[in-house]
């Protein structure tokens, strides 16, 4: 390699040198090959060498004094300088660097430049014609400390742009995290009274046969100030899935993904009649819309359309609740890498504690699928596949295969 030609090319370091100070530097520099995972610079150790990397990358290390853990805070690659502050103070280095790809440098000495600088000119002079040498330049080592403050003030000024950036992004994530901490709050005290007050309506009902003409009405009645208030948390609708945006794949994605869970009810269903007393002598597909006490008891049409109504209007409604208004306010509100598996669990707790009313189990049955349409919906980024599936499920569950 060329390295005279190399330097050249690296205007930040070497901006404003003649080719003979260039060759002067070129012929005191060294060409040196790095392996991978070697430690070129070590954090707070005093080093007196510059390198300059040819071929390869490496990584900025910084350690945590605090907990002891080291982080990458940064990457080199070729034609970046590594050390070049120490051309200004002797310092201990700030951060550690690692080669991570084989690599080849140009390693020079802080001494060797600082030496052959003395016989350039004398350092108690400031910059100016009377230090220029023979040949009317600057000494190689002040062109060098200079372009590094230059290169350090361009630093500095992007560095307080990144960090006004930075705090201006971070206070506006408190506040929107505020508010949505806000609307969650509402909504789970909206829940909360949605169960209460079903609980309490449900202990003084002697002449009522079915839950549903109390829990469906009540939770729609519960999902309008929900709606509200996600119309007033300042969010766009689209994050609570109100929206048609690939509404198609998300159809078919359902559909295909629904006719799996069919067969795994179906499965459910013959357990049950093996193992569960209850459904001794009941059929594996129990077709009705019967869902008070007696299910084989003969109901009117009336009675089973207002039960069909009914059931539409209640899964959209749980969809709104349990995946537009608590599973994306989760998925805003938490952070970490696993934000959105505990946006999924958590959304879904509360989406099956709204079925403790027909039974304990049925409340802990109804989460498995639960799991199923959050994960479609974090898929999907719209109520309109998971509500579909639920409506499939759901009838084919309750409805058809008869699991109540």
């Amino acid at each position: 390699m060329d390295r005279l030609d190399f330097l050249k090319r690296q205007s930040e370091l070497f901006f404003g040198l003649s080719e003979q100070q260039l060759k002067v530097i070129a012929d005191e520099s060294r060409e040196i090959k790095v392996e991978k995972e070697e430690v070129i610079l070590h954090e707070n150790e005093v080093s007196d060498d510059i390198f300059i990397i040819v071929q390869g990358e490496a990584a900025i290390i910084k350690s945590d004094p605090t907990t002891g853990l080291s982080h990458q805070i940064g990457t080199l690659y070729p034609g970046d300088i590594i050390g070049e502050i120490s051309l200004i103070d002797d310092a201990p280095r700030s951060a550690s660097v690692r080669i991570t790809k084989p690599s080849t440098l140009i390693m020079l000495s802080i001494k060797k430049l600082r030496a052959h600088a003395k016989e350039e000119y004398s350092f108690s002079k400031t910059l100016s014609d009377r230090n220029k040498n023979d040949n009317g330049e600057l000494p190689t080592y002040a062109v060098m400390v200079h372009n590094v403050a230059k290169q350090l003030s361009k630093r500095l000024r992007m560095t307080n742009e990144t960090v006004v950036e930075a705090l201006r992004n971070e206070l506006m994530q408190v506040k929107a995290r505020e508010a949505m901490g806000r609307f969650i709050i509402t909504i789970v005290v909206i829940l909360s009274l949605y169960v209460i007050v079903l609980n309490a309506i449900e202990t003084y009902r002697p002449t009522i046969t079915s839950t549903a003409f109390i829990s469906i009405p009540l939770l729609i009645l519960f999902a309008i100030p929900s709606f509200i208030a996600m119309k007033l948390s300042g969010y766009p609708m689209e994050l609570y899935g109100f929206t048609i945006k690939g509404w198609r794949w998300s159809v078919i994605e359902s559909l295909a993904y629904t006719f799996i869970m069919l067969g795994i009810v179906v499965l459910y269903k013959l357990v049950l009649l093996h193992y569960n007393s209850r459904f001794s002598g009941r059929h594996l597909f129990d077709f009705t819309l019967n869902l008070g006490p007696g299910r084989d008891k003969p109901i009117s049409f009336l009675y089973g359309t207002l039960i069909i109504c009914l059931y539409l209007l209640f899964v959209p409604m749980q969809e709104l609740l349990a995946r537009g208004a608590l599973q994306s306010s989760f998925q805003v509100l938490l952070i970490g890498r696993y934000k959105t598996l505990w946006a999924i669990l958590l959304s879904n707790l509360l989406f099956s504690v709204l079925h403790t009313h027909v039974s304990f189990g049925f409340g802990l049955i109804v989460y498995i699928p639960g799991l199923f349409w959050g994960w479609l919906y974090a898929r999907q980024k719209t109520l309109i596949g998971p509500t579909i599936s639920h409506l499939i499920v759901g009838a084919w569950a309750v409805f058809i295969v008869g699991l109540i």
